[in-house]
């Protein structure tokens, strides 16, 4: 069998002069695994420029700073605050408008009978209050004279809620509203704890 035969038995060429008349390119084209040493090759070089492209973007960019601030809730000053007589008399208000479903009403007493002013937290919707069963009477002790009593309402959110009404302390508000308008009260304790109305 001859050259050119055995040539066509493999499948190659019979012409022996193709090889001349090709170019570089078209014999790389004719060897085994070309296309994948071509894919490979190509990628290689893609992801190289996009790599260095992406690095001289992420260079030339301006540094940017983020700040955030907490949201002021809706916490509005209770108004129209006003002792009621009653069998019991209290303090009460009406619902402020606007206020934060999360926001508890915050009532103070002050008096000079008291080391320091003693806050309550009410329970969510509360719209008064009774001073006569609160502690606040062993706070302020038997007393065979009228005292005044300054009462403020305000509203607040609180680190720890509540449902009941509880005794508090400034530290435990985290925002709060300013006070209402004074409320005044007398307290006077002969046995029997009386908060009568004087505004």
């Amino acid at each position: 069998m001859s050259t050119r035969q055995l040539g066509v038995a493999r499948g190659q060429e019979s012409d022996p002069d193709e090889a001349q008349r090709l170019g570089w390119v078209d014999r790389f084209r004719k060897l085994p695994g070309f296309r994948t040493a071509a894919v490979a090759f190509a990628l290689t070089i893609g992801l190289g420029i996009g790599g260095t492209a992406a690095y001289a973007y992420w260079n030339q960019l301006t540094p940017v700073s983020i700040t955030g601030q907490a949201m002021q809730p809706s916490i509005p000053i209770p108004a129209d605050v006003r002792c009621q007589s009653a069998f019991i008399n209290r303090i009460e208000w009406p619902n402020a408008a606007g206020i934060d479903p999360e926001a508890r009403y915050i009532v103070t007493f002050d008096s000079k009978l008291l080391d320091n002013p003693v806050t309550y937290a009410l329970p969510r919707g509360a719209l008064r209050i009774e001073p006569y069963y609160l502690d606040l009477k062993d706070e302020l002790g038997y007393s065979f004279r009228e005292y005044p009593v300054t009462v403020t309402v305000q509203t607040a959110i609180l680190k720890n809620p509540s449902t009941a009404t509880v005794r508090i302390a400034p530290s435990d508000l985290l925002f709060s509203s300013e006070r209402s308008t004074p409320v005044m009260m007398g307290y006077q304790n002969l046995g029997i704890a009386g908060f009568p109305c004087r505004s």
